[in-house]
């Protein structure tokens, strides 16, 4: 890979900084860190007041499997989702100790069986086990709290014990575009109806293209009788994802 930045003042075109880094693909995750530091170093800042937080390695045919499994898993078919499945237990096959793909291969379940793919007990005991094995990878995983908390929400029932266990994974990525969907769904579980739409704008603003998000915005402004705003999240839920099958 040849990968080159650069820091351009809008107003005016001028380049401020520039580097080029030449690395091979298996070094993706160090390319991430030094392409940060650096670019943290030229900005004269260190970035949230202390030091870059560890990435989690792993090889890159992991890597990019894990990266499939996560889009197909946010697009809900039942075919989608068995694909998920294959993809993040490939991602496993390669590196057992990987807890992202731990973390999603729990969601996944929990959507196979939420959507009806498959039985409830079974595929929220799987989601359980999943999410609950990414902890043990990486305690401080915050999708892996989401995980977790989905299956307490969705299969236990237990409200109170999911909106602490959402409110963990927040706390440790509070720029999580899938951890805010989730804490937005217990927000409006619990009628904090306007925390809820706040935190499902805010995960629409950092990753646009799930289109599972812009319908649970839906639901919530349909909920809210904000019928123009239901009606648009929806329009865009379809333009992103024409079969999605709510």
């Amino acid at each position: 890979l040849r990968i080159n930045v650069q820091l351009v003042k809008a107003a005016d075109g001028y380049c401020m900084w520039s580097d080029t880094y030449n690395r091979t693909l298996t070094d993706i995750f160090r390319i991430q860190e030094d392409i940060a530091r650096s670019v943290a170093d030229a900005l004269e800042a260190t970035l949230l007041g202390q030091d870059l937080p560890p990435t989690q390695k792993t090889n890159a045919r992991t890597y990019n499997a894990y990266l499939q499994g996560k889009y197909f898993a946010q697009r809900l078919g039942q075919a989608d989702l068995r694909q998920a499945a294959a993809y993040l237990e490939r991602a496993i096959a390669a590196d057992s100790t990987y807890a992202p793909a731990w973390a999603w291969l729990g969601l996944t379940y929990s959507f196979q069986a939420e959507q009806g793919y498959t039985p409830l007990p079974e595929g929220f005991s799987r989601a359980r086990r999943a999410s609950e094995r990414s902890l043990e990878f990486d305690e401080n995983l915050a999708v892996a709290y989401a995980a977790l908390g989905y299956v307490q929400k969705n299969f236990d029932w237990d409200w109170t014990g999911a909106s602490a266990t959402y409110q963990k994974a927040l706390a440790l990525e509070p720029n999580n575009a899938a951890v805010l969907e989730h804490t937005a769904s217990i927000a409006m579980t619990l009628g904090r109806i306007e925390e809820s739409g706040e935190q499902y704008r805010r995960s629409i603003e950092i990753d646009p293209l799930v289109p599972r998000t812009h319908y649970l915005l839906g639901v919530w402004a349909l909920y809210c009788n904000k019928l123009l705003d239901a009606e648009e999240a929806f329009k865009r839920a379809l333009e992103l994802h024409p079969e999605y099958p709510n």
